[in-house]
């Protein structure tokens, strides 16, 4: 039976959609529809047995052509929807094969990230066919006179291009540092006769930043004007300035080795034009508005972020292969972003052969343990030294002091691995300590509860045996009258607590529970820290400086606007001595007043009380807004935020727009969960929920330190895009 078709949508260009009504009629066929599905299935064909690096691929796909159109003008060359109708097996195999610059999305992604798998396979089915078939190549005013067709490495390198122009700050200051790293490397190797062969941490971040190879390059940073660089790149305009002005394959092989004579002359040639080359216009003519002025400082701080976090999930693998070993840590820092995980007592790892033994392979497919791949478990671009194997964790001795899969783990980790298909993560949700204590500690904190004798009976360990009630008329009612929002009200013990959170454009919200942190734990917690040298790169030819003395650098900075290279050193002290607030940082866990109700956490007296408080902080809260709106606001908007008191989502949403510090407060109940791991004995239901919530909370943390980061380092270099 064959398999069932499925619309498709893809945008190209309007000359590509003629190309392809060209091909269609030379090879006699009778729509479009069938065109394609007969070019792609050519391309699969074509492409599957060749290594990625050799693949074709069109060069619209790295210049991300067409661009979105600039607001209030006529996009530079049209577009059209072509319409396939494709067996699913089809359009996957076919994204499978199509180039995806690194960083982008594998679907669905910020518009600066998203890819465009489908369109690149067709337009590099109608390009190939039109020089099969002799027929005229895809032609507008962006990509006349440019190659059409490049081999994948070849498009990763004039990407490469683009990002070696438009480095920001924090980037060059990571890039130094790594050159001073193997110099002081090459120094030592000299002095005691022997290399140090080990590349150390700055070097593999800026191993990162540099896009070595395909596999590279996933911590970048995208913008569109990146992508207009490509173009100017690829112009016969910036191609007439280098030795390769009429031989586009010697151009191309020279972006496909990225090694050699040719392509250190591209690659100077783009390094002298800057981020801004005097004259980069669209193609059209026009220039592109908003692009001068630009400061892509913050994006180059996440990008340096992005690296960091990709080489701190290699050693979590790395650390529970060695759990083992009565000289190993169970406890284990992760920077960034700064938390800290532990791993309970008699947690081991199990090593098996490849393939595993049928009841290993049984309980691999039913969640019951994580499996690892420990050759895959190194950073990006380290050679592997040796086959380590296969690892199955977590494991406990059975009655024999055989490995056996720890009991009541299933349902964690089959809502785990639902939810993020890398073990790492999944790993690294299932031990993160969400305080520094255990759950019994955790109750007697003056900060959390506050000892309500009303209270004072409750239970808010896992092992809470309050059973589920009915929801009373009275509650739906309440319920019915308070709106979710961001704010929660901690009223497990009769104390409340709230968090203000505030989103940021192009990232998550920062989160409630793991999300926002309600503050250190002990005296001793709040004081500043540097990080554990280990988790900081050695930089061998820069001596620390006091605080006070980087705090000097700062106001100098903002005052004097020193130098480029003054401005990278400084930031590379901050990174150095930045702090970890990972183990002595509270994040309890916020349960929705209804799913508290139906876990069987509260009842429904206790659920009534926490949205009757909701409510009256949620009105006091309102109050205050509108006492700075009668200071700052005109009289007609502090009517329109009186005239919404009892809509707190529109009151919300007229003190955003106001610029007005309000957010409205939703009843939540505190868990008290020291860890996920902790929680093994809860009842699947509890387990189930508390699993997705954390997966949910760690995406957003993850999201907001990834933030913090990208403020810090557009604060940080600010100055040096001061008109």
């Amino acid at each position: 039976m064959a398999e069932k078709r499925r619309d498709t949508n893809v945008n190209i260009p309007k000359p590509a959609l003629d190309r392809l009504s060209e091909i269609d009629w030379a090879l006699g066929n009778k729509s479009r529809d069938e065109t394609g599905r007969y070019l792609l299935l050519k391309y699969i064909e074509r492409n599957e047995t060749l290594t990625a690096a050799d693949r074709l691929t069109h060069i619209s796909t790295v210049m991300r052509h067409p661009l979105p159109p600039v607001p209030d003008e006529d996009p530079v060359v049209p577009t059209r929807r072509l319409r396939l109708r494709l067996p699913k097996s089809v359009s996957d195999h076919a994204r499978a094969l199509a180039f995806r610059i690194p960083g982008q999305a594998q679907s669905r992604g910020h518009t600066d990230y998203q890819s465009r798998l489908l369109t690149d396979a067709v337009m590099t089915s109608i390009a190939y066919e039109c020089r099969e078939l002799e027929l005229d190549p895809i032609i507008d005013p962006v990509l006349a006179g440019i190659h059409p067709l490049l081999r994948q490495r070849a498009a990763l390198g004039l990407w490469r291009l683009a990002v070696h122009a438009t480095r920001t700050g924090a980037e060059r200051a990571i890039l130094r540092e790594a050159d001073n790293s193997r110099v002081d490397r090459e120094t030592q190797g000299a002095k005691f006769g022997e290399l140090l062969d080990e590349p150390r941490y700055v070097e593999n971040v800026a191993a990162l930043l540099e896009i070595n190879d395909l596999d590279d390059g996933e911590a970048v940073w995208h913008h569109d004007y990146r992508f207009l660089l490509v173009q100017f790149l690829a112009s016969p305009r910036f191609l007439s300035t280098t030795s390769m002005r009429s031989d586009p394959e010697r151009w191309e092989q020279a972006l496909y080795d990225q090694e050699g004579d040719d392509w250190q002359d591209l690659r100077a040639a783009a390094i002298e034009l800057g981020p801004r080359p005097h004259g980069l216009r669209r193609r059209d003519g026009r220039p592109r508005p908003g692009a001068i002025g630009i400061s892509f400082e913050g994006r180059g701080g996440g990008a340096v972020w992005r690296a960091q976090r990709i080489l701190a999930l290699p050693t979590i693998a790395d650390w529970l292969s060695t759990s083992a070993s009565s000289t190993s840590a169970r406890a284990l820092d992760i920077h960034p972003p700064g938390w800290q995980l532990a791993i309970p007592k008699d947690w081991n790892p199990a090593f098996l052969p490849d393939p595993p033994p049928d009841a290993w392979a049984e309980h691999i497919a039913e969640h019951r343990v994580l499996h690892f791949d420990l050759d895959q478990e190194r950073p990006p671009g380290t050679p592997a030294t040796r086959s380590r194997g296969y690892m199955v964790w977590p494991t406990i001795d059975d009655e024999n002091g055989e490995p056996a899969p720890v009991a009541g783990l299933q349902t964690i980790l089959t809502t785990l691995l639902d939810r993020t298909a890398d073990a790492r993560k999944a790993a690294e949700i299932l031990l993160l300590e969400l305080m520094p204590a255990n759950a019994a500690d955790g109750k007697k904190w003056g900060d959390r509860t506050a000892g309500d004798a009303d209270n004072a009976d409750d239970s808010h360990s896992a092992s809470s045996t309050i059973r589920p009630e009915p929801m009373s008329p009275d509650f739906l009612a309440l319920r019915a009258e308070l709106s979710r929002g961001r704010h929660v009200v901690d009223g497990g013990d009769g104390d409340t607590s709230a968090r203000s959170e505030h989103g940021c454009e192009g990232f998550a919200e920062q989160p409630t529970g793991l999300g926002s942190p309600l503050g250190p734990v002990g005296a001793h917690a709040s004081e500043s820290a540097p990080r554990d040298p280990g988790d900081v790169p050695p930089l061998p030819t820069l001596s620390r400086a006091p605080r006070a003395q980087a705090s000097q650098d700062n106001t100098r900075a903002e005052d004097d606007a020193p130098d480029v290279l003054e401005a990278e050193l400084a930031w590379i002290r901050g990174w150095q001595q930045s702090n970890s607030e990972g183990s002595g940082t509270v994040r309890p866990v916020f349960v929705p007043v209804e799913t508290a109700l139906q876990l069987g956490f509260i009842d429904n007296a206790h659920a009534q009380q926490l949205i009757v408080d909701a409510t009256a902080r949620t009105e006091k809260a309102m109050k205050a807004a509108l006492r700075d709106a009668s200071r700052d606001c005109r009289p007609a908007d502090h009517a329109a935020l009186t005239e919404a008191m009892n809509d707190p989502a529109q009151f919300s949403k007229l003190a955003r727009k106001l610029s007005i510090d309000f957010d409205e407060v939703s009843a939540a109940w505190c868990w008290h969960v020291a860890s996920l791991s902790d929680e093994v004995e809860t009842n699947p239901a509890r387990l189930r929920w508390l699993a997705a919530h954390l997966t949910e909370i760690y995406t957003r943390e993850l999201d907001r330190e990834m933030q913090e980061a990208v403020r810090a380092a557009a604060r940080r270099f600010a100055h040096l895009h001061r008109p």
